[in-house]
């Protein structure tokens, strides 16, 4: 034993219990040999009471046998090894036992000074990453909230300054990209919303000129269609009138060639006749005259027609008188046998006069049919443009409508991108060249880049 914390027992194989019971017997010991025992193992000899191998087992001891066996029990550390005689057969083991108390009370000791200088040291080490990443990331972060606030607030004018290319680095740059891109989107829709509002203006005012237009078209062209529909009436009637004119005519030579056979043998009455044809002679001359005008009128009713209703008129009358002088003369011709030769000569004159003007009057007929069919299609024509004039009025009036909500829209659009305030070199864009910018929109080729970047916007 070299230490007070040291304390040694020798354990000897049971197949050596005779001799060393023999050995012991003369030499004084403090072990009972038959009090303590580990398997195969009994112990012969210990240093003192202090030396405790109560949670020692055999297995501890048997496995001495292939050398030391290192142990800590509580508060002592065992060393086990094995013990050979001098032919180096196994015989036993010894046991060293150490008080580790001491130790074991300094390093709790230590332990907890070392826990103590690592808490320390920890809430040291999380004030300074605390700093660090306030310095690192909150501060950056409060930069971006407070960048991000104003851009909300619709300030696009504010600036953030930034150098680092960490993972805060890159958002931080792409919130600037952010604001610039929404600079741009700004600056492009005002501008857009400019030249909406002064294009759709103008072409409010376009689509107003073409509606006035179109209406006063309309308004006039349902003035033609109205003169038109008289003209058509009256040719209708004019037609009608000639052809009851020709009837009447033919029915006259019908019945002066039916007088001139009957006058062969009224010559007392021809004398009367004689009045009476030639009151049918003056009827047929004026009736050629009136004819010759009406056909002259024919030929300038497809300007006017006016003229024709009255000689039309004239002429049914003369007809009718002629129809009358006729009825005379076959009432007269009757009471004239005796003079129907000389009477029936002067009837062989009226007769070609008669004839030619019942052809006359069919040509004036034919004419008037033919003119009643031309003034139908004009008729149809101008009622075909009355309509297409009233739809493109309507059309314009809506144009000049929607034009008038775009330019609503434009407006609103604009006051709402007045929210966002941009840097003055955007805000004094000049808004006047919208017109010029519309006038080049159906040319693309004379855009500047701008421009052009606006309308692809």
């Amino acid at each position: 034993k070299s230490r007070d914390e040291e304390e040694i027992g020798v354990f000897m194989h049971e197949n050596l219990l005779d001799i060393v019971s023999g050995f012991l017997s003369d030499k004084e010991t403090n072990v009972d040999l038959n009090a303590l025992t580990k398997g195969e193992f009994i112990l012969v000899n210990k240093t003192s009471d202090d030396f405790h191998i109560a949670k020692l087992t055999s297995e501890h001891f048997q496995n001495a046998k292939n050398g030391l066996q290192i142990l800590t029990i509580d508060n002592y550390k065992y060393g086990i090894y094995p013990i050979n005689d001098y032919s180096g057969a196994f015989i036993g083991v010894g046991v060293i036992q150490y008080d580790i108390s001491h130790y074991l009370d300094q390093g709790a000791e230590m332990k907890a000074e070392m826990i103590k200088v690592g808490i320390v040291s920890v809430i040291v080490l999380l004030v300074l990453v605390v700093a660090i990443v306030y310095w690192l990331i909150i501060s950056r972060l409060k930069k971006a909230l407070h960048f991000t606030e104003a851009i909300s607030d619709g300030d696009l004018t504010i600036d953030l300054k930034n150098r680092s290319h960490d993972e805060i680095g890159e958002l931080l740059n792409h919130m600037i990209s952010m604001r610039d891109s929404l600079k741009r989107i700004v600056r492009n829709i005002t501008q857009s919303s400019s030249i909406i509002a002064n294009a759709s203006t103008q072409m409010k005012a376009s689509s107003h000129e073409i509606a006035q237009g179109a209406s006063e078209q309309a308004s006039s062209t349902d003035e033609v269609s109205h003169s038109i529909d008289l003209m058509t009436t009256g040719i209708e009637q004019n037609t009608e009138n000639a052809k009851l004119t020709e009837t009447l005519a033919k029915q006259a030579s019908v019945g002066i060639k039916e007088g001139n056979e009957a006058t062969q043998n009224s010559v007392r009455s021809m004398r009367d006749i004689a009045d009476k044809i030639h009151i049918i002679n003056e009827i047929a001359h004026q009736t050629n005259i009136l004819a010759l005008n009406a056909a002259v009128e024919a030929a300038r009713a497809g300007e006017h027609g006016k003229g024709f209703a009255v000689v039309a008129e004239e002429v049914r009358n003369l007809a009718k008188r002629s129809a009358e002088a006729a009825t005379d003369i076959e009432e007269k011709s009757k009471l004239g046998l005796e003079i129907s030769q000389k009477a029936g000569q002067q009837l062989s004159l009226i007769v070609p006069d008669v004839e030619k003007t019942a052809v006359l009057i069919q040509e004036i007929s034919s004419s008037s049919v033919g003119m009643n069919d031309h003034s139908h299609q004009v008729h149809n024509a101008i009622h075909e443009l009355n309509k297409v004039t009233q739809h493109y009025a309507a059309s314009s009036q809506e144009m000049s409508t929607t034009a008038e909500e775009l330019s609503s829209q434009a407006n609103k659009l604009k006051e709402a991108v007045g929210f966002f305030t941009i840097d003055e070199e955007y805000d004094d864009y000049n808004y006047d060249n919208s017109e010029d910018i519309m006038a080049k929109i159906w040319n693309k080729n004379d855009l500047s880049e701008e421009e052009a970047e606006l309308m692809e916007f």
